[in-house]
């Protein structure tokens, strides 16, 4: 199947009669739809282009382009056409163009980076966003030109999947990739920034994406320049406040991600409506730095099984995993920037920045296809109503790519869409109900698409991993006990076991230190205590001893011996890093 056959679209463009696009817009069609039509009639029809819906719609396909839509009993079906109807009570919808993508890039554990990059594996994720109505994702972090080779073979009909819109391996700044590493072209200067784009350039990528986290302004702003002389659009992900105005005045076509670092202002967003910068949110690969450990319900759902094996929902629930993902210091920032993240959307969607779709569906932990309507979810959780997000997922994101053939469901645009079997503007989760989906006016197969994902090797939670865990969780169990204690040496040690060295001459101990003692005169206590320091040490003596009624001598501690008033006892403390020895005489 060839997906990039346009030349039907010249024709569209011709005079003929005009047919409703969904919003009651007169467009131009061909007079006649060609022998191989189809006929779809019965849903209620959105097109994604804003324009309110269709009850009971009549749909006619001209090969693989919308020809016209109708109200009910307005169109006819076509002589000789494919007809497909008795579809009351479902909806049909937009597919979806993802601006954020990272197909073939994470294993099943979580696992991210050039390793795991394959033929297989990015075909199998393309396949992936496919089976669940995505229509075209546009990707960065390409490690080795593999995209380039995948990109064309789809187009080309020798392999199935998502349209992808490739950058190449990207670029980033030199220590500011994170757990992209060296995957990205790595720019300091303005000229290695030229430099970069003229390599993607060569590659024929199809756009840049640009990672500003760290990235100077002149640097990024040397990043657009030169793609838009070569005719490429740069989309950025720009975490923080600052970055995001340098590469939104230097004239990004889009951010790929919300502003996530702090909360955007007045200026960024007066930038953002001047330079028609959109944005495509990405909420959910940030909810997927934390929310396993919230155990959410939609983990495992019937719809996420029928691609992700049930092996892989049941590692994500683990006690084991889900402990791990608490003591990452990543989740508790991931959380806050999500909150913020989400606030920022709102924001800037309210005050008329134009919302894309993007997802960063790819990066650990997120399910390509899947995440997709969990991003929808999360935009209407932050406050779009359902027809703005059809309409960022569809024509918008369409107009942002560049791709004049895709986007919303008006005459002479592909026929991409999903059926679905109820309404998506009251409750936004219903795009999960999917029953069919329709590629270039055709049914593709979606159970082989992905016949080989539930194949695919879950790691599983070791015994070895449980033990460890349980021996983590009975420490972590016992420091939380230790906190209720009282505490010595400048706050730093609770007591421990008690050394009798002779009768009446007991010495308290840090707690999870070890002691030794060698009987005298002079006596000795040794008492090591890993990364303390001395004067710790000295200062848990200085408390402790004063409890059992020993007094301050100088540098050392005396306390009459029990049984003779004449004598005392006399510690003196010998401190250093790790380690304390008492030396006791009797005076």
């Amino acid at each position: 199947m060839n997906r990039f056959n346009t030349a039907v679209l010249c024709l569209l463009l011709a005079a003929g009669c005009k047919g409703n696009s969904g919003g009651g817009a007169d467009e131009p069609t061909l007079k006649h739809p060609g022998n191989e039509a189809t006929f779809i009639s019965g849903a209620t029809f959105i097109a994604g282009d804003g324009s309110a819906p269709i009850e009971e719609a009549t749909i006619i396909i001209d090969k693989d382009v919308i020809f016209q839509v109708g109200k009910k009993g307005e169109l006819k079906p076509p002589r000789g056409s494919l007809q497909h109807t008795g579809l009351e009570g479902h909806t049909i919808i937009p597919a979806m163009i993802n601006l954020n993508a990272y197909p073939g890039l994470s294993n099943t554990a979580g696992e991210f980076g050039a390793k795991n990059y394959n033929r297989d594996s990015v075909i199998l994720d393309l396949n992936r966003y496919a089976y669940y109505g995505v229509t075209a994702v546009a990707a960065g972090g390409d490690s080795d030109g593999l995209s380039f080779q995948v990109r064309d073979e789809i187009r080309g009909g020798q392999a199935t999947g998502a349209l992808l819109y490739t950058s190449g391996r990207g670029i980033a700044a030199k220590g500011s990739s994170g757990n992209l590493g060296d995957i990205p072209l790595l720019v300091s200067t303005e000229a290695d920034a030229r430099e970069a784009v003229g390599k993607l350039a060569d590659q024929k990528a199809d756009v840049i994406v640009l990672w500003a986290n760290g990235m100077k302004a002149a640097t990024s702003a040397a990043v657009v320049d030169e793609a838009h002389k070569r005719k490429l659009k740069v989309f950025a992900d720009a975490p923080g406040l600052s970055e995001a105005k340098d590469v939104v005045k230097a004239g990004v076509d889009a951010l790929i991600a919300s502003v996530r670092e702090s909360d955007v202002d007045d200026e960024l967003i007066s930038l953002m409506k001047e330079k028609k910068v959109a944005l495509a949110p990405a909420l959910s690969s940030l909810e997927a730095r934390f929310t396993y450990i919230d155990s959410p319900k939609w983990l495992g759902e019937s719809t996420m099984r029928e691609v992700y094996p049930s092996t892989l929902s049941a590692y994500l629930e683990d006690p084991v995993f889900v402990a791990r993902l608490k003591r990452s210091p990543e989740a508790a920032s991931a959380r806050t920037q999500f909150a913020t993240a989400s606030k920022n959307l709102k924001k800037l969607a309210d005050s008329g920045v134009t919302i894309a779709f993007g997802t960063g569906s790819g990066l650990p932990y997120t399910f390509p296809g899947y995440f997709e309507h969990r991003e929808m979810e999360l935009m209407s959780m932050a406050g779009l109503s359902g027809m703005d997000i059809l309409k960022a997922a569809s024509m918008s994101s369409a107009a942002t790519l560049g791709a004049a053939d895709l986007g919303a469901l008006t005459p002479g645009k592909k026929a991409n869409f999903l059926v679905i079997s109820d309404d998506p503007l009251k409750n936004i989760t219903a795009t999960k109900q999917i029953d069919e989906v329709w590629l270039d006016g055709k049914q593709p197969d979606r159970r082989e698409m992905t016949r080989k994902a539930k194949d695919v090797k879950v790691t599983q939670i070791s015994d070895k991993d449980r033990r460890d865990e349980a021996a983590i969780q009975r420490q972590i169990a016992q420091d939380e006990a230790d906190k209720l204690k009282k505490h010595y040496g400048n706050g730093k040690f609770i007591s421990g076991q008690s050394v009798t060295i002779v009768p009446g001459l007991v010495f308290p101990t840090p707690g999870y230190s070890s002691a030794s003692a060698v009987k005298g005169p002079p006596h000795r206590l040794t008492v090591k205590s890993a990364g303390a320091a001395g004067a710790d040490l000295q200062a848990f003596y200085a408390e402790t001893l004063k409890l059992q009624r020993w007094a301050a001598a100088g540098n050392c501690w005396e306390k009459p011996v029990p049984g003779d008033d004449t004598k005392k006892f006399r510690a003196c403390p010998e401190a250093s890093s790790g380690q304390i020895t008492l030396v006791i005489n009797v005076q």
